[in-house]
């Protein structure tokens, strides 16, 4: 699991642009990679492997704000062109809704699911960059 996380954080440099920076395309492209890859390893696991799991786990990996915050400022820090005052927490919510729809998608019509992730992720983009 720390693998797979330390993976998808690598992966966002394959996105970057001439300039060493994330466009905006980038960013899109990369977020899309992150669903279709979808290295959430607890959309693989039932009930009881999670707790398990989250009682063996390092308290560094936990999910926590401040996890959170550091890894929306390094993406942020990628960008080509950030917005002035950035919204971290409302793009990581939407990163966070997204892999809840990725692992409930039983629950959503299928017809309408694709286009749901495209649209979780285009707000997800807007929230950070121009």
């Amino acid at each position: 699991m720390i693998f797979k996380r330390q993976e998808s954080k690598n992966k966002i440099l394959d996105f970057l642009g001439d300039q060493g920076k994330l466009s905006r395309g980038g960013l899109n492209a990369y977020l899309h990679w992150l669903a279709d890859e979808d290295p959430n390893i607890f959309s693989y696991l039932d009930e009881q492997h999670i707790r398990w799991l989250v009682s063996k786990w390092p308290p560094e990996y936990m999910e926590n704000e401040g996890n959170d915050q550091k890894t929306a400022f390094h993406i942020i820090s990628l960008l080509a062109d950030p917005k002035e005052n950035p919204n971290w927490q409302l793009f990581c919510n939407y990163l966070k809704l997204i892999a809840l729809a990725l692992n409930g998608k039983e629950y959503l019509i299928p017809d309408a699911t694709g286009e749901l992730i495209d649209d979780l992720i285009n707000a997800a983009c807007d929230s950070i960059s121009y």
